[in-house]
This record gives C-alpha cells, structure tokens and sequence, in this order.
C-alpha cells in the first residue's frame, strides 16, 4: 500500500501544482511596482518632449509643409506615448499609494494639453489637425489693401498699442479675425478628436481633464474659481468704470457707449487681455 499512497500524493502534489489557482495567489501590482513604472515613463516622455520641442521651435521660426509635417509627427510620438502610458497606469487605480506616487499618475492622465483617442489614425489627424491650425494662425496677415499692404499679427499689434485712430482701429481688430473663420472645420474636428481622447482615460470630456490637474477635483476647482471670482469682481467691475471713464473723455459716448461692453478695438491690444497700452 505504501507505494501506491506515496504515488497517490506525489499525483495530488501535481494536480495542485498544475492547476489555475494554485500556488501563491497573484497579489497584483505594488507600490514598487508603480513606481518603478512612472520613473520608466518619465525618461520615455522627457526624450520624446525634447523632440517634440524642437521640432515645435523649427516649425514656428520656419513655417512651412515640411516643417509642419515635422512637427506633427513628433507630436504624435508624444501623444500616443502618453496615452499608452496613461492607459497602463490604470491598473494602479486601486493600488494603495503614497499620495506623491497617486499625484503623478494623475499628472500623467493630463500632462498634455489635449488627448487623442488610442487609436494611431486619430492620433496622426490630431497632430496633423493641431500643427495645421497653428501654422494657420503662425502664417496669418492682414492685406486691406492688396498684397502690398499686408500686416502680420505683430505689426498689427503695434499698430493697435499706438493708433488713436478708431476707423483704423477697428479695420485692424476686424481684419485679423478674417484668419481664423477658415480653421472653423478643423477646430470641430479637433474638439470631437480631443473630447473623446480624454473620455477613454476616463473623463467626462476635455474641459474635465483641464480641471482635473490642480491637485483638486475637477467641481472643487470650478467652486473655488468661483469663490474667487466673486472677491475679485467688485475691483474688476470698478476698473472697467474707470476705463470706459477715461474712453469717454477721449473717444466720445458715440464711440464708447455708457452702457453695454466697452469696444475691444480700443483697448490696445488684439485679444483685449491687458489695458496697459492705453
């Protein structure tokens, strides 16, 4: 009988062995494990980031196709690395982590400022839709009067910081807007492209992967916004009655009505973001 017992346990000793959850239980990924990942990641990123830099810095000092191309295909290795990247670190989302180690994973999913789809066809349009637009805008002048009369976007600039003319004003705000209405089919592409990139790391859109990276949720940040933007408001709504005071005095209440917005052409700069030229 010995024999046969001592084969019979050396089968069961097998059988145990060989079945699927035998042995020690897989515990799933560590700490360790993060870690290591992210410091991989990190290196991948950075040399693909300083690529894409250059690229970026040839294509906006010499705007052309093949420069454009350049830059769009390094912006692709960048986006489908980062969002290969970000889609493996969803397997640390129910690891217990150091909250440093939990920021940077976070920080990966919005280390870019717009996403792609996972898909390497979308990833290209994007790229291709993104360097596009800004070649577009790069290139942009205004001609009001043939070709001869063309102005780029820092002459007009300039223009717009000195001129007190308001018909010459208003001809440079409205002229430099003609830029943009050809972008409108690509800037709907790039939307849709963006939106759903950022749904499959797991957002509800763009917006939200935009206000995830505050080291907040995505609702705490628009509360506090608005919490500050309430404190702030009283001096900003006094500023602007003083400038349209000083607007009146010099344009007239023709011009600068007592009501309603202040007109933007004559606030001395191209996207009214800074009043410090009048």
């Amino acid at each position: 009988m010995r024999p046969a017992s001592a084969r019979c346990r050396r089968l069961a000793i097998l059988l145990v062995a060989t079945l699927p959850w035998a042995g020690c239980a897989d515990s799933g990924p560590t700490p360790a494990d993060a870690e290591a990942f992210l410091a991989e990641a990190e290196q991948e990123l950075l040399s693909l980031w300083i690529d894409a830099g250059r690229a970026a810095w040839v294509q906006s000092t010499y705007i052309t196709d093949d420069t454009t191309r350049l830059a769009a295909d390094a912006q692709t290795a960048v986006i489908g690395a980062t969002m290969r990247l970000a889609t493996d670190a969803a397997r640390f989302d129910e690891v217990e982590l150091p909250e440093a180690l939990r920021r940077k994973l976070l920080l990966l999913k919005t280390s870019m400022g717009v996403a792609a789809p996972s898909d390497v066809a979308s990833q290209a349009e994007l790229s291709e839709i993104t360097t596009g637009m800004e070649s577009t805008y790069g290139r942009g002048v205004y001609c009001p009067d043939g070709e001869a009369s063309c102005m780029t976007l820092p002459e007009m600039e300039r223009r717009l910081a000195e001129s007190r003319d308001t018909d010459e004003l208003l001809d440079l705000w409205l002229g430099w807007r003609q830029v943009s209405p050809p972008m409108r089919t690509s800037y709907v592409r790039f939307v849709e492209l963006a939106n759903a990139g950022a749904q499959e790391l797991g957002f509800a859109d763009l917006g939200e992967m935009w206000r995830s990276g505050y080291d907040m949720s995505p609702d705490d940040f628009t509360a506090d916004l608005e919490r500050l933007w309430d404190e702030v408001r009283p001096l900003y709504e006094a500023l602007h009655c003083h400038v349209r005071a000083g607007l009146a005095a010099e344009y007239g209440s023709a011009v600068v009505p007592e009501d309603g917005p202040i007109p933007a052409h004559l606030l001395g700069n191209m996207w009214s973001q800074t009043w410090s030229n009048i």
